[in-house]
């Protein structure tokens, strides 16, 4: 039953809003399964534009699987709608360590970096992007943003 509003029709299936630092990462069948539901409930928080419940559910995934990387990096989008850029780094950076072919956490990355100003070193993650993927368009067209960034940035 949800307490606030007094009905079970909308009452979340798990409670993911409580922010904490991950234990140990689990990876077995239970854990996995958890970390599904937990990503769903956060997805669900994101749609919504509740970004510090989702990065809460995102947590719990992560907890439960520490082994995928789709968790992080969609803890990471998060901190770039909420501006915690170097949050959404260190995120986007453990998703390419999980896998270093998965495009969207070099994507987050260079979304952070460039939220951060640091034109180059988007430039070097949107490459990364097209190097795996080459007709991205989201990619091509962060570059080419970044790109005249940085020139702009130059010439100031």
């Amino acid at each position: 039953m949800n307490q606030e509003t007094g009905s079970s029709a909308e009452a979340p299936a798990m409670e993911c809003s409580d922010e904490h630092q991950p234990s140990a990462p689990r990876t077995d069948e239970d854990g996995k399964k958890d970390a599904n539901e937990y990503k769903a409930e956060g997805n669900k928080y994101f749609r919504d534009h509740k970004y510090n419940e989702a990065i809460g559910c995102y947590s719990k995934a992560i907890e439960a699987d520490g082994a995928n990387p789709v968790f992080y990096s969609n803890r990471s989008i998060c901190h770039i709608h909420l501006e915690n850029f170097g949050l959404a780094i260190a995120d986007a950076k453990k998703g390419i360590e999980i896998n270093s072919k998965y495009i969207k956490s070099y994507f987050r990355l260079g979304t952070a970096h460039a939220g951060l100003g640091k034109y180059k070193l988007a430039m070097g993650d949107f490459k990364q992007v097209l190097k795996i993927k080459p007709k991205d368009k989201k990619a091509l067209k962060s570059l080419k943003e970044c790109q005249k960034a940085w020139r702009e940035e130059q010439f100031a």
